[in-house]
């Protein structure tokens, strides 16, 4: 897998059945230290690493389904046993890979607990050419002495009926509709369960702060901004 990035580097790897089923175009992958998603076709490179399946009665049955206009079926681009492991991992064969951006765009720092997007800059992606399962985010200016942490995706999204999806609106959540605050949001875990119950955002620059087991009530879900329409895996 490349990270959908003007550096396409691997970041992962997943079984082709997995690609096939759970894990193809708009599904969410959990990687080590990442979580990303499966960008659509328009971003694979076919010029690389794909082959032509050549099963006219396969071909057939997809077209009656989806229309003429498949004309033919590929594999994805992954190395094929012939061309074998890249001798090094910045030659260009060790680019081939199915490419994938990071969703949710939200990190959550492990020790400050700051909460913010990829785009604030607050994050910066520490990529392991080597070790590939080693790729991840950092916050780069935490206060923990030593090392900088390893950022963790912030795993709440919001989708609708009509299939599109979205980062939680954690902003207008805690301040409950649009605000002008500066903010700065920490995500807490205030008990061991995991429950929702006990997750609290908080925004330290107004001193609001609330549980995420609100957006699940009836209220909280009028509460929440309204869908934007938005479908990642095709930039929009």
């Amino acid at each position: 897998m490349n990270g959908a990035t003007s550096d396409r580097r691997k970041i992962g790897d997943i079984r082709p059945s997995q690609l096939l089923l759970t894990g193809g175009v708009g599904a969410t992958v959990e990687l080590p230290n990442l979580s990303v998603m499966v960008m659509g076709l328009d971003d694979w490179s076919i010029e690389q690493g794909a082959a032509e399946i050549g099963e006219p009665r396969l071909l057939k049955a997809v077209q009656y389904e989806l229309g003429p206009q498949v004309v033919r079926l590929l594999t994805p681009p992954v190395l094929s046993e012939s061309t074998g492991v890249a001798a090094s991992p910045f030659d260009d064969t060790a680019n081939v890979g199915v490419p994938v951006a990071p969703f949710p765009r939200w990190q959550v720092c492990p020790h400050c607990r700051l909460l913010a997007p990829i785009q604030s800059g607050l994050f910066e992606l520490k990529l392991d050419p080597y070790r590939k399962d080693r790729s991840r985010y950092i916050h780069r200016i935490c206060r923990k002495a030593g090392k900088p942490p390893t950022a963790v995706p912030a795993r709440f999204l919001v989708a609708c009926e009509h299939g599109h999806l979205d980062d939680f609106p954690w902003v207008e959540f805690v301040h409950r509709g649009n605000t002008e605050c500066r903010y700065e949001l920490r995500l807490y875990e205030l008990g061991a369960s995991g429950e929702v119950a006990d997750i609290q955002v908080q925004c330290v620059k107004c001193g609001l702060k609330r549980r995420l087991s609100d957006a699940f009530s009836d209220e909280g879900r009028l509460e929440l901004e309204a869908c934007r329409g938005r479908l990642p895996h095709l930039r929009k």
